[in-house]
C-alpha cells in the first residue's frame, strides 16, 4: 500500500511540476533566429545502411543552408553491404574504415573537419529542409553546446510504430521543458548539433559505453555548459517495426543510461540544480521500477498456474486496479498536455 500510494504521489507531483514549468514557459516556445550562419559540417556514420543511406544524405544536402557553409562526411564503418557504393554516388565527402563502432566513426569524422558547429545524423534518418536553420540560433549563447531536434516516427506501418509515434512527439516536448531547467539528458543521434568546441574542451563521444549520446550529454552538464531543445528542427527517423526490435533498443537504452548515470554519478548532487535534485533520481526510479516491474510480472505468470491462492490482478508495478488508474491518470494527463503543446509549438 506504501508502494502504491508513494507512486501515485510520483506521478502527480511530476505532472504538476512539468505543468508549472510549461506555464512558466509558455512565452519561450520558439526558436531564436540567428544573426549569423555559423559553418556546419553533417556527419553520418553508417553501418550496412545500404537501404536508407540514399534518402539520408539526399535530406542532408537538401538543407537550406549556403552551401558555402555547409558540409556533409559519411562514414562507412566497414559495412558489408552497398553502403559505401551508395554514398560515393553523392557530392560528399566519404570516410571508409574498419568496423569498429558508432562513436569512434564520429570521432574520425570530427577530427577531419574544422567547422564552428557539427551535426549528427543517423542514417536510417531523414532531416527536415530547414531544420538546421531553426536550431542554431541557439549558438548565439556562448554557453550552449548542443542542441537537440524534433524527432518524429519515419515509418507509421505496424500498431508498434503508431504508437511510438506519440511518444515521440511527447519526448519532444518534455526535452524542451528539461531544457528550461537545465536538464537535458541526452543528445539523439538523429540530428543533434554540437558546438566544436564542446569536443575540444571536453574529448569526443565514449566509444565504451552503449548510449554515446546520452554519455555526452551528461559530460556536457557536467561541465556547466547548456543543452537547448529545438521545437522546429525536425528530423524523421527510423524506428521498430516489432515488439522484439523494440525490446532490444530499450534494453540498450536502460543498459546505457544506468552505465552513463554511474560514471556520472557526481551529477546527483544540488550544485546541479533540477537535474541532480529531482530529474536525474526520478528517471533512476523509473528505470528500476521498469526492471523490477517486468521481472515480477514474468514470475507471476509462471507462477500463477501452479498455484493455490489466486494473485493480485497482472500490473505493470506491482499495484491494485485502482491504484494503477491514480498513476496512470496522471501519467496520461502530463502525456497529453506535452503531445498538445508540442502540435502547437511545431509544424
Amino acid at each position: 500500500m506504501i508502494l502504491e500510494y508513494l507512486l501515485a504521489f510520483l506521478a502527480l507531483y511530476t505532472s504538476v511540476f512539468f505543468l508549472l514549468v510549461y506555464v512558466q514557459n509558455e512565452q519561450r516556445l520558439s526558436d531564436p533566429k540567428p544573426k549569423r550562419l555559423p559553418s556546419l559540417t553533417v556527419i553520418i556514420p553508417a553501418y550496412n545502411e545500404e537501404e536508407n543511406i540514399a534518402a539520408c544524405i539526399g535530406s542532408a544536402l537538401a538543407l537550406k543552408y549556403p552551401k558555402k557553409l555547409l558540409k556533409v562526411v559519411v562514414v562507412n564503418d566497414g559495412s558489408n553491404d552497398r553502403t559505401l557504393a551508395v554514398a560515393r554516388r553523392f557530392p560528399v565527402a566519404v570516410i571508409n574504415k574498419p568496423n569498429s563502432g558508432k562513436a569512434d566513426s564520429l570521432n574520425r569524422a570530427i577530427e577531419s573537419t574544422r567547422s564552428e558547429l557539427v551535426a549528427v545524423l543517423d542514417a536510417d534518418s531523414r532531416v527536415a529542409p530547414d531544420a538546421a536553420e531553426n536550431m542554431v540560433g541557439y549558438f548565439e549563447d556562448a554557453w550552449v553546446m548542443a542542441v537537440t531536434p524534433v524527432m518524429k516516427a519515419a515509418e507509421k506501418k505496424t500498431l508498434v510504430q503508431w504508437a511510438q509515434r506519440g511518444e515521440y512527439l511527447y519526448n519532444a516536448f518534455s526535452k524542451k521543458l528539461l531544457s528550461f531547467i537545465d536538464a537535458v539528458t541526452v543528445t539523439p543521434g538523429p540530428f543533434s548539433i554540437y558546438r566544436r568546441r564542446a569536443f575540444e574542451e571536453l574529448g569526443g563521444f565514449d566509444t565504451q559505453t552503449l548510449t554515446e549520446d546520452q554519455e555526452l550529454a551528461l559530460r556536457i552538464q557536467r561541465a556547466n555548459y547548456r543543452i537547448e531543445a529545438s521545437v522546429n528542427g525536425v528530423v524523421y527517423t527510423g524506428t521498430p517495426a516489432g515488439v522484439g526490435e523494440l525490446y532490444r533498443q530499450r534494453k540498450r537504452w536502460y543498459m546505457g543510461f544506468l552505465q552513463n548515470i554511474w560514471k556520472h554519478r557526481a551529477l546527483f548532487s544540488p550544485a546541479y540544480g533540477d537535474l541532480g535534485l529531482f530529474v536525474l533520481p526520478a528517471s533512476l526510479c523509473l528505470a528500476i521500477l521498469t526492471v523490477l516491474s517486468f521481472a515480477w510480472n514474468a514470475y507471476r505468470s509462471v507462477a500463477e498456474p501452479f498455484s493455490l491462492v489466486p494473485s493480485a490482478p497482472w500490473s505493470l508495478a506491482f499495484l491494485e486496479v485502482g491504484s494503477l488508474q491514480v498513476v496512470y491518470l496522471a501519467t496520461a494527463a502530463a502525456a497529453l498536455l506535452g503531445v498538445a503543446a508540442t502540435l502547437k509549438g511545431t509544424r
